[in-house]
Order: C-alpha cells, then structure tokens, then sequence
C-alpha cells in the first residue's frame, strides 16, 4: 500500500486577476474567474466560495483545509464495507478513505443521506500514484444518486473523498463494493470450480499456464462473459475446439478452449450470458477431466483472468455498533486500546490509548468506530472498548479561576472561563488534558499540570 501523500491539492490561488485551481483533475485556469468549464462539482463550488469572498475567512479556509485533510488522513478499507457516519453542521470537515482494487475487477460506490437540512455531498474519486510524489489524478464524480462505478486497467489504490457544502451536515450511510467486472464462463458455476490457476507450469516446467481451468461435466453450456463478437471459431492441436470472443467496449479478446461442441457460428454479435458452446475435453486435454480453459487478452498479451470473473460481493455487513454516538464524545473503557488503520485486528496499529482517552465518534462500521482523537489524529476502534462520555468519571473541584480550551493545547482558543472553587465534571483525558463541562453546558479543555 502506497502512502498516501500529503499535498496541497485542492486550494484555489488569484493572481493577477486569473484563478488557479490545483486539483487532482486536469489542471484549471479560469479567465475572469467565472468560467467553471470542464470542472468537477467540488471544483466549481470551490469557485463560488473564491468568487463570493468566503475564501479569504476562517470559515472558507477550514473547508479548503478539510479537502486536504481528507487526503492525508484518509483511512485504509476493505470490501464489502458500510459505514454510518456523521457530518456535524457545525463544523467543516470531510471524509477520505483508500482502497486497493485489481485490474479486472469493478469498483461500486454509493452513499445515501438522512439530513434534515438537504446536504449536498461532494463524492469524488481520485488515482493515488505509486510515486507519493506525484499528484493524484481525479477520476470520476458522482451523478445525482450518489453513485460511482469504475473498472481500472491495471492495479490502482483509489481515494474516496466525501465532502458537504458549508454549514451543511447530517447522516450518511456509505457503501463500497468491489466484485468481478465480467461474468463466469461456465454456466451454473463459480470461481470455486477453478482448479488450475495463472501461473501454473506445464509441459515439464517448459511453458506456465496462461488462463484458468474451469471443472465441469462434458455438455455444460460455455456463456459469453460480456457482449462483444465471435471473432475466431477455430480448431487446433493445443486447445482442440476453441472460440475467440471480441469485447471492443473493453479492448480484450476471450478465449474458450477445449470445447466438446460449437453451439454460435463465427461473427454472430453475442450478449452476456449467451450460450457460445459446451464443455468438453478436445485438444491437449483429451487425458484430463473434462474442463474449460479460459484466457483474456489484452494488447495481444495474456492477463490474469481471475480477478475478472471471480465473485467478490457478499452481502453488506450490518453496523453493530452503536451509531446514536455519532458525532458525541466517547472515551476508552479498557486498560489500552488500539487505535488501527482500518476496522480489523489485522489492521496496523495508529496509537495505543489508555483508559479514559477522549475519542469523537465519526462513524460506525461492523463493531467498529471510525474516530479521531483530540490532536486530529483518525482511526478504528473497537466499539466495545468505548463508552459514553456522558456520563462524568468525576468531579474535579478547581482551587483557582481556569481557562476552557478548545483542544488540549496551551495556544488553543479559550471559549470559556471558570472561577476558583468551581467543580466541573470530567467526561475524558488526553496528553496531558483533562475533558471538561462548564456549568453552561461547553465541553472544552484545561490543563492538568495546572
């Protein structure tokens, strides 16, 4: 997994009167910074803030600050992947996740909303380089449902970025899915009735194997795995009766090999699932059970079929989580927990937080929390090793009048003030901070050296 390369990406610079607009599409020059030609909508809206003034505000630049964010702290996931997340209203921030996808493999995104004051999500999807420093390329953007479907031609990471208009959040539900981008080419048949792989030697060790072989009995129908062309019928020593089916949408050629019969007649145009021919054991196979080979071409090389016609999907998995946290407060409840990744015990560890770590509740997936942690700092966590923060751990009765901060930081903003003797409730801890309620209801920092 290549890391994810911290950049800036996605501000908008003026200078003398044109405007720049970095991105990881095709760079943009505006003349008379009106034009939004040729731009995603996350660009044109970035235009809008420029062009309104509100770039130039703390406001506008959290936004701009938050795209950034999404790609340096975009957070590692595997498929089939749900998550029920929540973007505060009140806040500016944005949600960038990375995935790793095969070529020959199909990429699904969707994400539905649950708000009550119409947010519009920004849903973009980027190429992330091998070389960390190279920029991103954009790749594609959602339509009016929320959706994104794309198959790569070779092995990419991709970004997943989800960002709201200003001042605008709520619910979302987000899935992403990865499976087969073609059909299998045996019918009533899956990839578990693979039993010779890409790769495998043959001949001795003199040639290796340049498809898959497909098990199954003599008289099974062979189905076209996408719409194209019978291109070539043929008849040869090695693969006995063989079909060559051409898929000009995708510039790759299918070869079926070893057939006991033909059932199409060369040049017939073919939708998936049409019936091309049998099963059988004709060619160099006539020793072996009978089986059908399988090869994709593309650009006259052979690649790996598998990822192809594998099936990936399962159903999505349910959110056990307790997502009535989200956007709350929580803190740990064991000795230590771990901080990971990505929402697996296999995922590699981010941090290890003690008990009573104060944690911002962003998401849930399976029995995980997708959180952040007081110093910006994201990850999953187990939702059992959480509680709420509702309740307080204790008291905490102050000798001396004391500053409320916004984060644990000595240079945070002070956003409320408490006199000597008061006692404040603790809802968490983190790096030398201890979480507090003001008697008005603000929930900020002090400092324990204090």
């Amino acid at each position: 997994m290549p890391e994810t390369p911290s950049r800036c990406l996605f501000i908008s610079l003026v200078c003398s009167g044109w405007l720049l607009l970095s991105g990881c599409a095709d760079e943009a020059v505006i003349e008379g910074r009106r034009s939004t030609q040729h731009m995603t909508p996350h660009q044109a809206y970035a235009v809008s803030l420029e062009e309104a003034g509100l770039q130039q505000t703390a406001l506008g630049r959290a936004w701009f600050d938050a795209s950034q964010i999404a790609v340096d702290k975009s957070v590692e996931i595997a498929t089939p992947y749900r998550e029920v997340g929540y973007l505060d209203p009140k806040e500016v921030a944005a949600r960038g996740y990375h995935i790793r996808v095969l070529q020959g493999q199909m990429l699904e995104i969707e994400v539905s909303v649950q708000s009550e004051d119409s947010m519009y999500l920004f849903l973009d999807l980027f190429e992330l380089p091998d070389d960390s420093s190279a920029t991103p390329r954009h790749v594609a953007t959602s339509d009016s449902l929320y959706k994104i479907q794309v198959e790569p031609k070779r092995d990419i990471t991709y970004l997943i970025r989800l960002q709201p208009e200003l001042l605008r959040g709520g619910r979302y539900t987000f899935d992403v899915k990865i499976d087969a981008s073609l059909g299998f080419p045996v019918a009533g048949h899956s990839s578990m009735h693979i039993h010779s792989f890409w790769g495998a030697p043959r001949d001795g060790g003199r040639r290796l194997h340049k498809g898959v072989d497909v098990f199954a009995l003599t008289g099974t129908p062979v189905v076209a795995i996408s719409d194209g062309y019978v291109a070539r019928i043929d008849e040869t020593v090695v693969g006995g009766k063989v079909i060559w089916v051409r898929d000009a949408s995708r510039n790759q050629a299918y070869y079926y090999a070893h057939l006991d019969e033909f059932l199409i007649e060369e040049f017939t145009r073919v939708k998936k699932g049409d019936t091309l021919g049998t099963v059988g054991r004709t060619g160099n196979a006539y020793n072996t059970p009978p089986h059908l080979h399988f090869g994709i071409y593309a650009a006259r090389s052979a690649v790996d079929p598998l990822p192809f016609i594998k099936d990936l999907t399962d159903h999505l998995p349910p959110v056990a989580a307790d997502t009535s946290r989200l956007g709350e407060w929580a803190r740990v409840t064991s000795r230590f927990a771990r901080l990971r990744k990505g929402p697996s015990r296999t995922s590699e560890m981010v941090d290890k937080l003690p008990r009573h770590t104060a944690i911002r509740v962003l998401g849930g997936t399976e029995n995980w929390y997708s959180v952040e942690l007081p110093n910006g700092k994201s990850g999953f966590i187990l939702s059992s090793l959480t509680e709420d923060a509702d309740d307080p751990i204790r008291n905490m009765q102050l000798a001396s009048g004391r500053s409320i901060r916004y984060s644990p930081s000595i240079s945070a903003v002070a956003i409320d003030s408490i006199g000597a003797n008061s006692e404040l409730p603790v809802f968490g801890e983190f790096g030398g901070f201890i979480g507090v309620t003001s008697p008005n209801g603000r929930t900020g920092w002090i400092s324990a050296m204090d």
